[in-house]
Parts: structure tokens; sequence; C-alpha cells
């Protein structure tokens, strides 16, 4: 084979090496909706510290939560905001003294959590996370604790619970993660380069809680 067939060859799995990638990030990048949220489990109240009080403990019943990625790449979930509205909660909440003065178009806080760990990177300037644990893998799924408030539920009805969550997919993570490393060393033009930094994901949807009814 002559040297300028040899180049040419090189050339052209270069381009469609340069193809694939292309193709790749194009596609791994975002997505509509990918996330489904499903109600698996419920365990036995325990005590912890309450979140709206500071320094003081309230009752709380654990529920097994179970996060699906139905998308061909990884994605990580940042944060899972659980909510209800006030009309949808059980006939019984009106004599509940967590949300009895609640009006019927608001929103109840049940809770949240957390996908995976922040890893805060304290010598750039720039606000970007890494993270501590692995994404979900691509059509992969998770299991993460919610804790309600006992007496809140007490009233919810798990078939119209919703869900508000933030996310971003593992090659959009490590765009934001160069961006980091790009900035620690060159602070200024880092800053010209990257105006418009792609920032997380939202999603808003229902949680499957048909489990707690079978």
């Amino acid at each position: 084979m002559s040297r300028r067939t040899k180049l040419t060859v090189a050339a052209f799995l270069l381009v469609l090496l340069g193809l694939g990638m292309a193709g790749y990030l194009y596609f791994s990048w975002s997505a509509e909706d990918p996330l489904r949220f499903r109600v698996v489990g419920k365990g036995t109240p325990v005590e912890a510290a309450d979140p709206e009080q500071r320094g003081a403990k309230a009752i709380f019943v654990p529920y097994e939560i179970e996060v699906v990625n139905t998308q061909p790449f990884a994605i990580y979930l940042d944060t899972a905001y659980i909510d209800i509205f006030r009309r949808d909660l059980l006939p019984a909440a009106d004599h509940s003294p967590a949300v009895k003065s609640v009006n019927a178009d608001d929103l109840v806080d049940l809770g949240e959590f957390k996908g995976a760990r922040r890893v805060w990177d304290a010598d750039s300037q720039a606000n970007f996370y890494a993270y501590a644990d692995p994404p979900i893998s691509s059509y992969g799924i998770i299991r993460r604790q919610l804790l309600v408030k006992e007496d809140l539920s007490r009233v919810v009805d798990w078939t119209k619970v919703q869900v508000s969550c933030s996310w971003v997919s593992l090659t959009k993570n490590r765009v934001h993660c160069f961006y980091g490393w790009m900035h620690r060393r060159a602070p200024e033009w880092t800053a010209r380069t990257f105006k418009d930094l792609p920032n997380w994901e939202g999603e808003r949807t229902t949680v499957d809680g048909q489990a707690l009814h079978e």
C-alpha cells in the first residue's frame, strides 16, 4: 500500500471517528423527561431530625422510591422534590393539623432526596458540581429513601403524588467538569469563551404509587 493510500485511509478513519463522537455527543446530551419514579415500598416509622425545625425531631415514615432511566445514556439525578396538591389529599386531611389551613390549589411538600451527592470544587469560582456517586446507567435503576412526616403519610393519595427534579446527562456533566478544570487554570479566558455553560435539566412528572395499593 502506497504512502498516499495510507494517508487517505487514515484521514477517512479520522473523519468516521469524528462523526461517531459528534453523534454520541448529540444523542447523549439531553432528552425530554427521561426519568420515571415509582414507590416500591413503605417502612416502619422512625424518629429523625426535622428539617423544618432546627434541632427538633419528628416521626417519619420511610418510603422506597425507584428511579428509572429510560434513555440509552447515563444520567445524574441531582435532587427530587416530592409534593401533592392539597385538593388531592385524602378526605382525612381536613382534620389534619399539618395541612388543615392549606389552600386547595397549594402544593404540600412531602420531602426530597438526592440522586447523587455533589462534590463542591472549592478552587473554582464557577457554579458547577461534580458528583461523588455514579450516574444512573443507561436504562438503569436506582433506589432512594424518602422520609415523609407520619401525620402527612396518613392522608397522602400516592396515585396523585408528583415530583419535580433536576438532572444532567453524563456527557453534559463532563463539560461542566472540564469548564471547572479550565476555570482554575485560566479564569478570564474561560469566562470569555464559555459564556453560556449548559445547565441542569428540569422535569416534573407523576410518581407511580400503585404498588402501595396492591
